[in-house]
């Protein structure tokens, strides 16, 4: 028996009472008086008066999603890369999105590992530390010795974490579904399609046996370059709850003073993490997803170290060819063909001003008049491309996650320069 979207609402009464308050709190609710509910409308009005009106909008939504957890905090880190759809400042704030989650106890820790082993965790680890190192939205890490000598780091899954992600994931395709319906102000955002994504993105992200496979495409990848390095990951000590990887050690990225302190050439780091990132786009077509300074690591000899690989976005041979065909065409100041490039990547409405559009496209090429690629501000140029993309309605995910990314690291188009 297939239920209805409001059904599946009216099941989760209580989650989605706390969702539609929270965003009425931020004075994010406006989309869901359109929701025809009476026991919806009942709660955005027990909370009239309480939005925060001193904050920007996207501060808003940020600590909105930040208030209502794990799903909505991966959702806003997943929006972040879609300019094309939130904007380019809503991007940038959302990009910022980070959290730390209680830790679960070392007991149910234990439970967790010695479930996923079928064994007891001192067969597994010869050394365990029962405290964390850290604990985000989905897991929590701890240091831990193999019976082999190998000091490692071990990732282990938040109990009754997929059971939550799951609950939300449904109350959010329902609430997207109602709002394509009835709210016509949010259909041009394509929801229901953006949440069928971001719910095959978010269950790899529970399996991370997914993860032990992108670090060891990532390790592959950049097997040569020895200014870039990925963690080893044991696959025999890993599960798809339990994630072992060699111990690295060095300055997280958000680690501001520590990385003044450092001695190291700071500027050399960014230009290597930043070339890293067109590399995995122009050469690779494989790129990490999730490039916040959380994830990054100053190593020693500034060695780019790479963490948390879940979150990982791929191009496919049309849209790796469409970037290079965009980047030739801004090179050779084309912008009747950079228009159709776009127009054919991506989605646009049938009432798009296709003359407008190319003036606009105009503009922006004269910009670059007369610079070679290595001159060019990529991260500038990428930016504003996606400025007018969005100006017009344009959506095309792949792609403009990609081109987000770039925009965000900027680089010295060495990559770049290869592929073309």
């Amino acid at each position: 028996m297939k239920f209805t979207a409001s059904t599946r609402l009216e099941r989760n009464v209580h989650r989605v009472g706390e969702i539609v308050g929270v965003l009425a709190k931020y004075g994010l609710a406006d989309w869901v008086k359109g929701l025809k509910f009476s026991w919806i409308q009942d709660r955005i009005q027990s909370v009239d008066g309480q939005n925060i009106p001193d904050l920007k909008i996207e501060e808003r939504v940020r600590q909105a999603f930040t208030e209502l957890g794990t799903t909505f905090i991966k959702l806003g880190q997943v929006l972040s890369t879609r300019p094309d759809l939130v904007g380019p400042e809503m991007a940038q704030e959302l990009a910022h999105l980070q959290t730390a989650t209680p830790a679960d106890a070392p007991d149910v820790v234990r439970a967790t590992v010695e479930a996923e082993f079928g064994k007891p965790l001192s067969n597994v680890f010869a050394q365990f530390d029962e405290v964390p190192l850290a604990s985000a939205s989905i897991a929590q890490a701890h240091l831990a010795l193999l019976h082999s000598g190998e000091q490692v780091v071990v990732k282990v899954q938040h109990t009754g974490i997929a059971d939550e992600i799951m609950s939300d994931l449904d109350i959010l395709a329902s609430l997207a579904e109602l709002a394509e319906k009835h709210a016509p102000q949010m259909r041009l955002y394509q929801p229901a399609a953006i949440l069928r994504q971001f719910r095959r993105t978010l269950l790899r992200e529970l399996d991370f046996t997914f993860e032990r496979r992108n670090l060891e495409e990532f390790a592959e990848h950049f097997a040569q370059d020895d200014t870039v390095h990925f963690p080893r990951a044991y696959k025999e000590f890993s599960t798809r709850r339990v994630l072992t990887m060699e111990r690295v050690d060095g300055i997280l990225g958000t680690d501001s003073a520590a990385l003044a302190n450092s001695g190291a050439d700071l500027n050399e780091f960014a230009r290597r993490g930043a070339n890293m990132y067109l590399q995995m786009i122009f050469r690779d077509a494989f790129y990490h997803a999730d490039p916040h300074p959380g994830n990054l690591m100053l190593l020693s000899g500034g060695v780019v170290g790479v963490l948390d690989c879940g979150m990982v976005g791929r191009l496919d041979e049309e849209l790796a060819e469409g970037i290079d065909e965009m980047l030739m065409a801004v090179l050779t100041h084309d912008a009747t063909d950079l228009g159709e490039i776009l127009l054919r990547l991506g989605s646009a409405p049938p009432a798009t001003h296709r003359d407008q559009l190319r003036v606009d496209l105009t503009d922006f090429v004269a910009d670059y008049v007369g610079q070679s690629i290595q001159e060019m501000d990529l991260s500038g140029a990428v930016n504003s491309l996606l400025e007018i993309i969005r100006r017009y309605n344009i959506i095309a995910a792949s792609l403009l996650a990609a081109a987000a990314h770039i925009g965000r690291v900027g680089g010295d188009c060495s990559a770049v320069e290869s592929r073309l």
